[in-house]
């Protein structure tokens, strides 16, 4: 909820991608009706997602102060 919240923080939005990331990724592959190509594109969705969450929460630690 914090995470989706209009005044969430980074480290919200981390703290949910840590905990819904691998739920996401089991429901997707274990998914009946996704074809494997579909599987593939959620996959890397998902992957890329996280890692633009990542970096972005690692480059606001590092940003030079206001």
């Amino acid at each position: 909820a914090a995470a989706c919240a209009a005044d969430s923080t980074i480290e919200a939005l981390h703290a949910m991608s840590d905990k819904a990331f691998p739920v996401v990724i089991e429901t997707v592959m274990k998914s009946p009706t996704l074809t494997p190509e579909q599987k593939q594109a959620a996959l890397v969705t998902l992957t890329a997602a996280r890692i633009v969450i990542a970096n972005y929460r690692s480059g606001a630690n590092n940003a030079p102060p206001n």
